[in-house]
């Protein structure tokens, strides 16, 4: 028999909560996508569609909205920040979650300015 310790399960517990939390924000996004497709409503590269493809928390939104609106021209501080090992941040997905920031108009010049530096 294993010895299970109340912080163990304490632990798990609070895993297990940040997961519930993590699909019911899924599914209520998901929910708003298809009310959207229903309705006729454009969500090609929105942020709503890159939340579900990327499996995005609202940890990793406040995330890289902060640093999306905080950009300051160091494409290469960015790209490190960038990089949450507690979420689905990275520096590869940095592109498209910028891309899907400009496509549902939010921060649209810092997003301009970080497509642009990407690419120098």
């Amino acid at each position: 028999m294993s010895d299970i310790s109340i912080e163990n399960l304490a632990k798990e517990v609070t895993a297990l909560n940040k997961k519930v939390e993590q699909l019911r924000y899924h599914n209520f996004t998901l929910a708003t996508l298809v009310a959207n497709l229903i309705e006729g409503e454009s969500v090609v590269g929105s942020l709503q569609e890159l939340t579900v493809l990327l499996d995005l928390s609202k940890e990793d939104l406040k995330i890289s909205q902060k640093l999306i609106s905080s950009y300051d021209g160091d494409i290469d501080l960015l790209k490190k920040n960038f990089n949450n090992p507690d979420g689905n941040l990275s520096e590869q997905n940095l592109p498209l979650i910028v891309q899907a920031y400009r496509n549902s108009s939010s921060m649209i010049e810092k997003c301009d300015k970080i497509i642009s530096d990407l690419q120098k």
